[in-house]
């Protein structure tokens, strides 16, 4: 997943549509989560939504934000994308390339940089390990089957 940062303006709201009884939710960017961090642009790697841009959380999968966005649903769209980050390298706010963690002058994204990068690692290793065993077991099974035909083969050829 291409993972970026960036800081932008705006806020949520709602209004109704006049040719439409329905109320349709315009999002607009804020540059911060619910949790008060500054929200990551990725990119979609699902077989359902494939190659679509989304805004979300940094901390999703350890805090209780839940905050998420498509970006072809917000009222701005890349325009907006594209003022927000124009401001962010402004504001001299730049991103790490390996976690997507905006690192500024203060210390706790920094930290929690840091934290990620370490949770990155961790899952990657125990990724490879896993990979290794199931090589394993399907080598073995592999040398099972190929055993087993061979003695009904050598058992067919002798009877």
């Amino acid at each position: 997943m291409a993972s970026r940062r960036f800081n932008s303006d705006g806020s949520f709201g709602t209004r109704s549509s006049s040719s439409s009884s329905k109320k349709m939710k315009e999002k607009k960017l804020d540059g911060k989560c619910f949790c008060g961090r500054d929200v990551v642009l990725m990119e979609s790697g699902t077989i359902t939504n494939p190659n679509r841009w989304f805004i979300r959380c940094p901390l999703w999968a350890t805090r209780d934000c839940r905050y998420f966005v498509w970006v072809d649903e917000l009222e701005q769209g890349w325009e907006g994308v594209a003022r927000c980050l124009a401001k962010r390298k402004f504001e001299h706010c730049y991103a790490t390339p390996d976690d997507g963690l905006t690192l500024n002058s203060g210390g706790e994204n920094l930290q929690a940089s840091s934290v990620m990068a370490k949770k990155i690692d961790k899952f990657r290793a125990e990724i490879r390990g896993e990979i290794r065993g199931i090589r394993v077991m399907i080598m073995t099974v592999a040398v099972g089957v190929a055993f087993c035909l061979f003695c009904e083969l050598y058992l067919v050829m002798k009877a």
